[in-house]
């Protein structure tokens, strides 16, 4: 066989050895996950259901398992897989209380939580005590933190609760609250998709993060496989950020809805 054909041979060999562990196999499990929304890391809306949800499938696939998402207001979908109707569902923080019904993935995704604030009252703050005296919008039933909840506590700053993000964005914008904190990438889709440019020109965040929350896949405990799930996740995951598939995932999702 002459050496170039050879050498041909080979690079087709390495090339399908390399396909392999990049794409599910035929026949591939089925892991039914919950699902919620919160773009732009999950939602139906979104090109493959949000970064987050892009992230989890591709990390299945590479193992040999394909993902089918449903989604639900998150109440349910947590209960869903609680009970074992589903096999899991994402994203979600650690807490003892989840952790009795549900085996956690390792961390894969990261999120910053900033103050957003109205650039004609604009904020400076490293410690707690710099934010004397300001009104701090909140969404109820959302947890910023103990350092916050101890601040807040303390005296240091007033807190005032409404039902949603949306709703202490525009009171930040018509100056009714001093800040507001929320989800780096989450502030900026919302004011990409929700506001309009002269909105948005009115607001800007702080870099100091008041919080850095990691977020996992979790397996439900009642699930015969719920281990095998969470460490072929975990493997997954591995892969993705070795291939550099990660980071690229990251950026196309993201990039696409920050502002300009």
């Amino acid at each position: 066989m002459p050496k170039s054909i050879r050498l041909l041979a080979l690079a087709i060999v390495t090339l399908l050895l390399a396909l392999s562990t990049q794409l599910p196999a035929r026949g591939a499990e089925v892991i039914r996950l919950t699902n919620g929304e919160w773009p732009p890391y999950q939602s139906p809306e979104l090109p493959h259901y949000g970064a987050a949800s892009w992230l989890a499938q591709r990390a299945f696939e590479i193992e040999g398992y394909q993902v089918e998402y449903s989604f639900f207001p998150w109440n349910r979908a947590y209960y869903m897989a609680q009970t074992g109707q589903y096999d899991g569902s994402l994203i979600w923080s650690y807490s003892e209380e989840r952790a009795k019904h549900f085996i956690y993935s390792d961390p894969f995704l990261y999120t910053n939580t900033v103050f957003f604030f109205n650039r004609e009252k604009p904020i400076d703050w490293d410690r707690w005590e710099d934010l004397q005296g300001l009104i701090i919008g909140a969404t109820s039933g959302y947890h910023y933190g103990t350092a916050f909840d101890e601040a807040e506590r303390k005296g240091i700053f007033t807190v005032d609760r409404v039902s949603s993000d949306e709703l202490n964005l525009k009171k930040l914008i018509a100056g009714r609250i001093d800040a507001f904190p929320l989800s780096l990438d989450v502030g900026r889709y919302m004011l990409r998709t929700q506001f309009n440019d002269i909105e948005r020109g009115r607001l800007d965040w702080h870099p100091k993060p008041l919080r850095k929350t990691a977020y996992h896949l979790i397996i439900s405990r009642k699930s015969p496989r719920a281990q095998e799930l969470v460490d072929a996740f975990n493997r997954g995951v591995a892969k993705l950020k070795a291939s550099g598939e990660y980071e690229r995932i990251m950026q196309s999702v993201l990039e696409s809805i920050r502002p300009r």
